[in-house]
């Protein structure tokens, strides 16, 4: 929860200098509640994610925050572990290569090629593709 307060404290920070900037209507802010959380795929996995969701939007809601959208970006430990699961309103956020997560990304939902060795030029091929499927591409690099 200290990460979430700091996350409100910054976000109602983002709002007022966007508003002092005529901005306020073209910010979007989107709260990645755990980094690469490791809720497994499972009733109780699924459950534990859906009390933090809870408690996070309490708290973004007793500071009179709204306007805030989640994001869930899980990473397997392992490729025979289960992480990968959806919650209603919550968009999904994984990382990795394109031709890997396509398939796995749907509309609204974010890829990084965080983790992968991209050129950019790779990641300009892949960013065109992801952006036709409406998935946001965000761009890492180790540099």
């Amino acid at each position: 929860m200290t990460r979430s307060r700091q996350f409100n404290a910054w976000a109602a920070a983002a709002r007022s200098w966007a508003a002092s900037q005529g901005l306020q209507d073209r910010l979007r802010i989107v709260f990645v509640l755990v980094l690469e959380d490791k809720c497994p795929a499972t009733p109780s996995g699924k459950a534990v994610f859906a009390n933090l969701l809870t408690a996070v939007a309490r708290d973004a809601a007793d500071q009179r925050l709204s306007g805030i959208s989640f994001r869930r970006s899980c990473l397997p430990n392992s490729a025979s572990e289960k992480f990968e699961f959806r919650v209603d309103g919550v968009t999904m956020e994984l990382h990795g290569s394109w031709s890997d997560l396509k398939k796995k990304l749907r509309s609204g939902d974010a890829w990084s090629n965080d983790g992968t060795d991209y050129s950019l030029t790779k990641f300009k091929t892949d960013q065109e593709s992801a952006r036709s499927a409406r998935v946001n591409a965000l761009y890492w690099t180790g540099a």
